[in-house]
């Protein structure tokens, strides 16, 4: 067993806090850490631009994820 687990399955959240503070080098994400800094950094007002660099994507793509968080928050009783 490792004491130096740093996450769940499929997320390193060292990697993810390196990617939301933009510390060089930026780690490659999966998709699942790449949308939760999306929703970290969206949550410190971080604009399209600065989100879409650190996590390796296009800002279109964060636009989309950010629709959808919205949609999924209005769907919810």
């Amino acid at each position: 067993m490792s004491t130096t687990r740093t996450g769940t399955p499929g997320v390193d959240f060292l990697a993810v806090e390196r990617a939301v503070n933009g510390d060089r080098p930026l780690p490659q994400l999966n998709h699942a850490e790449q949308q939760l800094a999306a929703r970290l950094m969206t949550g410190q007002e971080c604009t399209l631009t600065v989100i879409a660099a650190r996590l390796g994507t296009d800002e279109r793509t964060v636009a989309r994820w950010r629709a959808a968080w919205k949609k999924e928050q209005v769907e919810q009783p």
